[in-house]
């Protein structure tokens, strides 16, 4: 980092409000600026780099970014291959109800129980929702519910429409403790906490720890926090998918005699405003690609194809090209998001944005 001046920050800008895509298609959120403020403290500027969440410990494991965070657990995974900062956030959910009789205390009775968890549309807790509880397997979509408002939320729950509502204590004592009859209880395994890591041995953790502390002490992280914190996502929060159980990574490769890691750099995009998209990329993992490896669309406008097997195999540190033919647009721009995938279905590497604008101006945008 202090070599080029340049702090590189690699995330995978998926979980509101900590690291997104804003109105802008540009990257954003509560780490985001967190890492952007220690880079200005620290007298060098910026760069976001949209990464698979599954690739993030091994892009700064082989030195393709400097720092990794974005809603970022201190998992096993993250203790053992990178080195990690203190906990900057640490927080707790809870239930409302309208007796504690109908709160899980323990994953397992949730998961057994047929109650319907309500949630207010566009806020973090939708997010935890969608990613932690429908994306982990904990809750069947079906069972959850999103509103526009919290006094609909309320009526819900009394009427018996919905069992519960998931938020934080904040907002609890905000809304609903006072004059009230419901009952609010914080199970134990409700809850998540953040780091940001690089790689072993990096000088960077004791100097982003001084900084953090710094900010927090001066009262900056919080007005972050509280910056991003009252916003409503600009997007539909839907079923996230891409964030598997904490204890993500590579250790090893299903059908491999050794194990090896997968990773992803991107080269290059060129274009052409009348043809398709031909995107190169570089095998900076230890895995061969094989034809059982493909491209895959994450996220945007939907594309005619989705899915785009790997046709050649490609061995580590050789490049491999292809071409992303993007749909007519019934809208002025485009915007796509895709991300190399390994036959076991994780996302792994540097994702592919690729953004078109109809009318003969044609822009790519590798962030």
């Amino acid at each position: 980092m202090k070599t080029n001046q340049v702090l590189y920050f690699g995330t995978s800008p998926d979980y509101f409000p900590f690291s997104y895509y804003d109105a802008d298609k540009k990257i954003t959120g509560i780490d985001v600026k967190l890492a952007e403020e220690f880079a200005n403290r620290t007298g060098v500027s910026f760069q976001a780099v949209d990464f698979a969440y599954e690739g993030l410990v091994d892009a700064v494991s082989h030195f393709q970014v400097d720092l990794i965070g974005g809603a970022l657990p201190l998992n096993q995974i993250i203790q053992q291959k990178t080195d990690a900062t203190r906990i900057y956030f640490d927080a707790k959910y809870g239930f409302l109800a309208l007796n504690a009789e109908a709160v899980s205390q323990n994953q397992i009775d949730f998961m057994r129980a047929d109650t319907i968890i309500g949630v207010r549309k566009g806020t973090p807790f939708e997010q935890y929702l969608s990613t932690k509880l429908i994306g982990r397997g904990l809750l069947p979509s079906e069972r959850s519910r999103a509103y526009d408002s919290w006094q609909q939320l309320e009526k819900d729950l009394q009427s018996g429409v919905i069992n519960m509502i998931l938020l934080d204590e904040p907002t609890y004592q905000r809304i609903f403790k006072i004059g009230k009859s419901f009952v609010f209880e914080q199970p134990a395994w409700l809850s998540e906490q953040f780091v940001f890591a690089s790689h072993r041995g990096s000088n960077l953790i004791d100097e982003m720890n001084r900084v953090l502390g710094d900010m927090i002490a001066d009262g900056t992280a919080q007005k972050i926090v509280d910056q991003f914190g009252s916003l409503q996502a600009p997007f539909a929060i839907k079923p996230n998918y891409l964030r598997p159980d904490d204890n993500f990574g590579y250790d090893d490769v299903s059908g491999t005699e050794q194990a090896c890691s997968n990773d992803m750099l991107l080269m290059g995009i060129a274009s052409d405003p009348a043809g398709p998209e031909r995107i190169r990329v570089y095998n900076t993992g230890s895995c061969v690609w094989t034809t059982s490896y493909f491209v895959r669309q994450v996220d945007g406008y939907p594309s005619a194809i989705k899915r785009l097997p790997v046709s050649i195999e490609t061995r580590p540190g050789f490049t491999y090209e292809f071409t992303v033919e993007l749909s007519d647009a019934e809208s002025a721009e485009q915007w796509t998001r895709w991300q190399m995938t390994a036959p076991d279905g994780r996302q792994f590497g540097q994702s592919i944005v690729l953004q078109r604008t109809i009318d003969s101006v044609v822009e790519e945008t590798v962030q």
